[in-house]
């Protein structure tokens, strides 16, 4: 139950088309959405490759649909990527900024003992085809 103070600002689903750096959607789909709780922010995003799409080298960014209240109140987030043969491969979302989130691949080191992180690109964590997916959720308090 919600106190007076607990308003609930937006009770239904608000499509929206991510912003990202270092990743094309071309004819690739999005099946992006939020809600808004008081000053928290429940984030789902779907992004479907097609054909024109492709992931450059570097660190995928995503502009958050609301700025974030600070760096830190992001917890880094697991997130799926879908190779469409359909084999998952791990990876996390962490905050660049108030307003971004980076997208990283899970890789082991040489040694194959320990995990470590990764920019994806257009070969890491695999090579990104049509019906490929980046998927995550994740929620986080807004910054107004």
């Amino acid at each position: 139950r919600l106190t007076h103070t607990q308003t609930i600002v937006s009770r239904q689903l608000t499509k929206f088309t991510p912003t990202w750096t270092n990743y094309t959607r071309g004819n690739g789909t999005t099946n992006s959405r939020y809600y808004r709780i008081g000053k928290f922010i429940y984030l789902f995003v779907q992004e479907i490759l097609g054909s024109t799409s492709s992931v450059g080298a570097g660190d995928v960014k995503m502009t958050l649909p609301v700025p974030a209240l600070r760096v830190g109140s992001i917890q880094p987030t697991a997130c799926s990527l879908l190779d469409n043969a359909s084999l998952y491969y791990y990876g996390f979302v962490q905050t660049d900024n108030a307003n971004d989130v980076n997208v990283r691949a899970i890789r082991t080191d040489r040694g194959g003992v320990y995990a470590g992180e990764a920019s994806l690109s257009s070969t890491i964590p695999f090579t990104w085809a049509v019906n490929d997916q980046i998927h995550f959720s994740l929620v986080y308090e807004a910054a107004a």
